[in-house]
Order: structure tokens, then sequence, then C-alpha cells
């Protein structure tokens, strides 16, 4: 009977070890897949991130464009009003190099102008007798000159146009395309439409334009409240392809903050959000545009995504018009839309089939169907 009891022992104490061994190997299991699904998450959320930085490796940079750059850069000076000391030549070589056409009798300043601790680069295209004003303001890792094909067709129509940088971008200062707080880009907009309305002679009616990341928050200003009811009378506002959600939101947002713990910044992908030919190869050559995706801006934009929900509708007698491509694969533009319906009431919306997300940098015809829409909004 002790034998048996001694047996019965050795073999409970081998059941209890044996169990252990399970535990322990189904532990490690369970440890091991954890494991390698964050490894695979990081690295989807990498490839995501790297998919949400706007049109793979770049091509070398122009080098007209380059010297122009370096050459207006070093020949702006603080705006006084009117800015006549910039350089008529840098002017030029910078449109020559942009492939922006003015005509003759119109007059091209630019000048940089302080808000808090940002020097905006501004620039003013005067046509001999201005029925208007338009402010034209960019997307993320854009810059003033991607506006070249609007600011003809608004010369054309004898409307002033007003262009800057947004800090971080073009000639302004700031770290590369880089923002902690969408609320920076608020204050620039607001200072830069006050700039417009006290600064800028004649008066005259006063509208804007905004695409992507301009229009977004833009669209935010004019939801922010008393901030709205302290802008200057806008005659129209439109929306060009506006940020609200970017594409693959949820994925995006989960791998920027993943990532974030690891790097600050990721490369560039370029991918063509234009059917424009040679459009692509224009962008990656273009020395204004950085070759990095610094991983605070789309966590800034996740706050700022979440703020932008709480803002109240607006009046309906606010009419924006919103105008959107269905081919778009930057913005999820399809909850843009329905978001931005809820926002404005009064929203008119105008789809252009076929269309990418550069609008106004899209082919000839979808192009041109793009800046009808705007001057018939702009000319109610």
């Amino acid at each position: 009977m002790k034998g048996l009891a001694m047996d019965s022992d050795h073999q409970n104490r081998s059941a209890i070890a044996c169990g252990r061994q399970r535990r322990g190997f189904r532990g490690c299991l369970f440890c091991g897949c954890a494991g390698v699904c964050l490894f695979v998450g990081v690295i989807m959320g990498l490839l995501l991130l790297a998919t949400l930085a706007l049109p793979a490796a770049s091509s070398s940079k122009d080098d007209s464009q380059l010297r122009a750059v370096v050459d207006l850069a070093g020949a702006l000076r603080p705006w006084s009003g009117v800015a006549w000391d910039t350089s008529p030549d840098a002017l030029a070589a910078y449109r020559a190099a942009y492939g922006i056409q003015i005509p003759a009798d119109c007059v091209h300043r630019a000048g940089l102008c302080d808000v808090g601790s940002w020097r905006i680069a501004v620039q003013r295209f005067t046509p001999p007798q201005p029925r208007a004003r338009v402010l034209l303001i960019h997307g993320y890792m854009d810059h003033a000159a991607v506006w070249r094909y609007v600011v003809a067709a608004l010369l054309a129509k004898d409307c002033e146009v007003v262009l800057c940088d947004l800090p971080g971008h073009g000639l302004s200062s700031g770290q590369r395309v880089a923002i902690d707080d969408f609320a920076e880009y608020r204050r620039v907009i607001r200072a830069v439409l006050q700039f417009c309305q006290n600064e800028c002679a004649p008066s005259l009616p006063l509208s804007t334009i905004g695409h992507s990341t301009g229009a977004g928050v833009l669209a935010d200003l004019l939801l922010s409240g008393t901030d709205a009811s302290a802008l200057p009378e806008l005659a129209q506002v439109v929306l060009l392809a506006p940020l609200c959600r970017s594409a693959h939101w949820e994925l995006g947002q989960w791998g920027a903050k993943v990532a974030g713990r690891f790097v600050d910044s990721l490369p560039r992908r370029y991918v063509d959000n234009s059917s424009l030919p040679g459009y692509a190869e224009w962008v990656r050559r273009d020395p204004l545009q950085y070759d990095q995706l610094p991983l605070c801006w789309p966590q800034a934009m996740g706050r700022w995504h979440d703020d932008l929900q709480q803002r109240e509708p607006a009046p309906a007698s606010l009419r924006p018009l919103l105008i959107q491509g269905d081919a778009d694969a930057v913005v999820d533009w399809k909850y843009n839309l329905a978001f931005f319906r809820r926002k404005f009431p009064g929203l008119e919306t105008h789809m252009v089939p076929g269309a990418k997300h550069q609008l106004m940098n899209e082919e000839d015809a979808l192009r041109a169907d793009v800046i009808a829409a705007l001057l018939s909004a702009l000319e109610r």
C-alpha cells in the first residue's frame, strides 16, 4: 500500500510538472503570436502611413526651380503693404520655373508676414482693374505654385489673387511639413484673411478657395463659433477635396501612434494623385516638395479631427461650394462629403467624375470642369 501511495504521489507530481510545462508552452506560444501580430501590425501601419504621405523614391530635384527658389527666398522682405523692393528678376524666374503665366500688365509682388512665431510667405497678383480678391490656400506638402492654372483663370476674370504658404511649406518658416497643432494653421489663415482685408488696397470683395488640408482648416474656421464671426466678410468660399478624414483613417492613425514610438518621420511615398501627364514627375522634382513625412503631423491631424466633430453646424445662409473628384484616394471623400453636409446645411456640391485629389492640377478636361465650377461660384 505504501508503494502504491508513493507511485500515486509521483504521478501527481509528474502531472503537475507536465501541466506547468504545457502552460509555459502555451504562454510562450501566446507571447510569440502576440509579438508576431504586433510586428506585422507595425509594418502594416508603416506601409499605410507611407501611402498616406501623398503623391517612391524621389528623382533629383529640378535645378532651375531650385535656383529660382533660392533667389526668391533671399529677396523676400517683410511685407510693407506694397513690397516693391522684391526683386522683379527673382519673381520672373520663379514664375518661369513653376509655369505661372500672368498678363504683361499684371503686377506680381511678394513678401513675408509675421504671424506669431511664423514668417509666412505671401504673394499678390494684381490685374490693372481688379473687381474682386481671392485668397488661395494649398494643401499638405504643397505650396503656392500648385495654383498656377487657377491663378491664370482668376486673373483672366480681373480677380486679384493672393497666395500664401502654410507654416513649414514653400517659402514660409517652420520645420518642413510638420505641425504640432492644427490650431496654428487656423491662426495663419485667419491672419492672411485679415491681411487681405486690411492691408491690400483697394478694398475689394474677398473670397477664398482652399484645397485638401487648406480647405479643411478653412471650413474649421467657419465653424469655430465666435472665431467665425471675427473673420472678414467672405463673398464666397470654395472647398476643393477638403480634408476631414484621410483614406484608411483608422489604420493610418493607429500606425502613426505605433510608429511614433520608434521614429520621428518616414520616407514619403509619392503616388499619382492627378491624371495630368507629367504631373507626378513634376512634383517629385520640385525642390519645395519634402521627401519625409513627420509623424507629428498625422498625430496632430487626429486630434484636430476629434475637435472638428464637436463644432456646431454653420448657419444655412452660409453656402460654400464643395468640389470633389470620385477617384480621390488621398482623402476619405465619401465620409468627408457626408460630414461637411451635416456641418454646412447650405453646402453646395459639385462632383467631378474620374478626378483624383489634385483637382486644380488634373488633366485638361477635368481641370476645366473644376475651374468652371469655381468661377461660376465666385461670380454669384
